[in-house]
């Protein structure tokens, strides 16, 4: 599951038609945040999510290999989002492929990987710049006021 998992699994008539990462990830949030299901009708909210929110302890997905386009296609059959069920997914999977700041990035991994199971293993998709990535995470800098 890539950074722009949300943009390729969304099915929303709204939010799908964006085609910048950003603009669906903003747009999903304003239908699916707490505070924003808290305040709104359900008739404004993102009805694939709200089912399953409903369903989700009932939820069977049959074992196999999942890429994004078997995700999308179980949403749209049984009518839920796809990018919020790969992401429960996640704790039952044996192997996740995935981009690497979804482990290492501490922001990111705080909601997507936390479900994570320590016995799963992890291939990281676009893994070529991990190095750099690890030395950022790593990398501390300090001003000189602020040493002074």
């Amino acid at each position: 599951m890539g950074l722009s998992a949300r943009r390729n699994l969304c099915i929303h008539k709204v939010a799908s038609k964006f085609r910048e990462r950003e603009k669906i990830d903003s747009c999903c949030h304003a239908l699916t945040a707490e505070w924003v299901r808290a305040s709104k009708p359900k008739e404004e909210l993102c009805r694939f999510y709200e089912k399953l929110d409903k369903v989700q302890d009932s939820i069977s997905i049959e074992s196999g290999v999942f890429d994004l386009q078997d995700l999308k296609k179980i949403g749209k059959l049984e009518g839920i989002c796809p990018y919020f069920l790969a992401r429960k997914l996640i704790s039952t999977a044996d192997i996740i492929v995935y981009n690497y700041q979804y482990l290492l990035d501490p922001k990111i991994a705080s909601i997507v990987s936390k479900e994570k199971s320590d016995s799963s293993i992890v291939i990281f998709d676009e893994a070529h710049n991990i190095d750099d990535a690890c030395i950022e995470a790593l990398t501390v800098r300090i001003r000189r006021k602020t040493l002074d």
